[in-house]
């Protein structure tokens, strides 16, 4: 039972997974804008809009650590 369980878990969960977008690097041909974190320190979530080899334009948001973290 405990083995017809785990496997019915385990086709729930690659189902789930099907549906996502292969990992991999984007097609960034040309940035067109990206969010400006000189003044800020700490991890800060970061959107950039770029074009890709097609011409068509795509956002992306990931987090960075901001440049702003100085020793004074």
């Amino acid at each position: 039972m405990k083995a017809r369980i785990g496997l019915l878990l385990a086709a729930a969960l690659l189902a789930a997974c099907s549906n996502l977008a292969p990992i991999g690097q984007p097609d960034i041909a040309k940035v067109i804008s990206i969010t400006d974190t000189h003044a800020i320190c700490g991890v800060v979530p970061v959107n950039m809009l770029y074009e890709d080899s097609q011409g068509m334009r795509h956002s992306m948001s990931y987090r960075v650590l901001g440049d702003g973290c100085h020793d004074n």
